[in-house]
């Protein structure tokens, strides 16, 4: 017996790809779609490597930057298809962290020992600390933001349990019953 996976068959691939080209819209493929028609032209004219002297008429052809125009012929090359030339959005993808993990760990146990005590410090001094921290780490420094994301995404009852905050943990505490809605914006709560 194989312990290898073995690749679908070419029929549930196919229509793997419809579902996926069904949820893409019109103008988007029909963008992806003149894309690839320049660039396989561009390709044709300088088969091998792209000539730097004909980058900014493509850059005008297809309304992209220098740098977008090398991505495009990179991902098309490995990819080959025009899905690949769909447009993407810039940054980053939501949610994502761009994170050194040893700085990580120097962030939450520095939240754990100064905010999670039930005589927590001010948020400014745990940025103060947290950057004093990477510098004598040798690590860059994150933002005020990354901070308080970190703080967001703890939970808020494990939160409170370790700063004995008995107003926090009754707020948090799961209760019998549910929320009914009478008329718009009035919230009535009834247990059952």
């Amino acid at each position: 017996m194989s312990l290898v996976a073995s690749p679908k068959p070419s029929s549930e691939r196919s229509a793997a790809r419809a579902a996926r080209a069904s949820k893409i819209r019109d103008d988007l493929w029909a963008e992806a779609c003149r894309r690839e028609e320049a660039l396989r032209d561009l390709m044709r004219l300088h088969p091998g490597r792209f000539p730097e002297i004909a980058a900014p008429e493509a850059c005008f052809a297809l309304g992209v930057s220098r740098a977008a125009l090398f991505g495009l012929i990179e991902r098309f090359k490995t990819e080959k298809t025009v899905s690949a030339l769909l447009p993407r959005k810039c940054g980053r993808a939501a949610g994502s962290k761009n994170d050194d993990p040893k700085r990580d760990r120097l962030i939450r146990r520095t939240i754990e020992r100064l905010y999670l005590t039930p005589e927590r410090a001010s948020f400014a001094r745990l940025i103060e600390e947290i950057r004093l921290l990477c510098v004598h780490e040798g690590l860059a420094s994150p933002s005020w933001r990354a901070i308080r994301a970190r703080l967001a995404e703890l939970d808020l009852r494990k939160h409170a349990l370790r700063r004995d905050d008995k107003l926090e943990i009754a707020a948090t505490k799961a209760t019998a019953g549910e929320y009914r809605a009478t008329r718009p914006f009035r919230m009535s709560r009834s247990i059952t």
